[in-house]
């Protein structure tokens, strides 16, 4: 089943389409745009953004049903729109201010954003090269349904323990009482990490676990890995990747924004 008959779906190059709309946002270098939701990918980070339509009903001075009824009052042409935008952002720390961006498929076609300034193109696959020390972070699109995926790939020398990040937002709440599994609630918007697993140089799925320090999360190798099989992963290098669904917009998606 072709899941993106119109070819739409893709990280677009930001030239300037969104500036401004999300100022507590810099640095944004793609978008993936989903209807009301939104993915803003930053150099610092992800951004989830939510907007969620309601209408505004006027009120009727009447109190008289019936002659409300014989007004034939029209609720529809009475109503205004209003959207709430809510949003949560996936802060990485520490990493490096100046790194390489990789691009792959790129699209045959343009995206067009009211002035032909703005037209860009859009990519299946980005890689921040060299992100942390010996570490890249790789975005693609989720095979199946929409969103997107994120993974770090610990070339020799890399060290997993320098990921870091925190998420900001509006009435963030955070749970990771279960070791690897996150929930992150903000306004309108759920994302769970519901898996995480570290593959091997040949392919192996070993463990890794979620660390928290305060507000701060990270990555580590998980207990039931033997010292000399970490060795090993550090010396050869390996995947970290995490399974994440987003859930957000009950107007728009009424389920999943995002499964991989």
């Amino acid at each position: 089943v072709k899941h993106d008959v119109f070819q739409t779906h893709f990280f677009i190059e930001h030239k300037g389409h969104f500036e401004g709309l999300y100022p507590q946002i810099p640095s944004v270098k793609f978008t993936l745009e989903e209807g009301l939701a939104d993915y803003l990918i930053t150099a610092d980070g992800i951004a989830f953004v939510n907007q969620n339509p309601h209408f505004d009903e006027a009120s009727d001075p009447s109190t008289d049903v019936q002659d409300r009824e014989e007004r034939d009052f029209d609720e529809e042409e009475n109503a205004s729109i209003h959207i709430d935008t809510a949003l949560l952002f996936q802060e990485f720390l520490g990493h490096n201010q100046r790194f390489d961006i990789r691009l792959e498929s790129k699209s045959e076609h343009y995206f067009s954003f009211i002035e032909p300034r703005f037209r860009a193109h859009g990519y299946k696959k980005i890689t921040f090269v060299n992100y942390y020390n010996h570490i890249d972070l790789v975005f693609v699109l989720a095979e199946k349904g929409k969103g997107l995926k994120y993974s770090f790939v610990i070339h020799p020398g890399g060290n997993p323990r320098e990921i870091r990040w925190r998420y900001k937002g509006d009435a963030v709440q955070i749970d990771a009482s279960v070791r690897q599994k996150l929930q992150i609630q903000s306004t309108d918007i759920l994302v769970h990490e519901s898996g995480l697993q570290l593959i091997g140089s040949n392919g192996e799925v070993l463990g890794a676990k979620y660390q928290r320090e305060g507000d701060v999360f990270g990555f580590n190798f998980h207990d039931s890995m033997s010292p000399r099989k970490r060795m090993e992963c550090l010396e050869k290098g390996f995947e970290i990747d995490p399974f994440v669904t987003i859930q957000a917009n009950a107007f728009y998606f009424p389920r999943l924004v995002n499964e991989h």
